[in-house]
């Protein structure tokens, strides 16, 4: 399981369905981190390695 090698990291500009998105994953314990844009995404990236980068399309 994701929870126990590492955290996920969600990338989205709308802050709703990012928030959805990691309510969904933390409901069921597993570590995330936000980022809505690149700069938050390359400190996220800075401070460690995620299991999962999921993207806005």
């Amino acid at each position: 399981m994701l929870a126990d090698t590492g955290h996920v990291v969600v990338v989205d500009d709308d802050p709703t369905l990012r928030q959805m998105v990691i309510k969904y994953l933390e409901e069921h314990n597993i570590p995330t981190r936000a980022a809505c844009n690149r700069s938050e995404l390359n400190h996220h990236l800075e401070a460690g390695r995620p299991s999962l980068i999921i993207l806005d399309p």
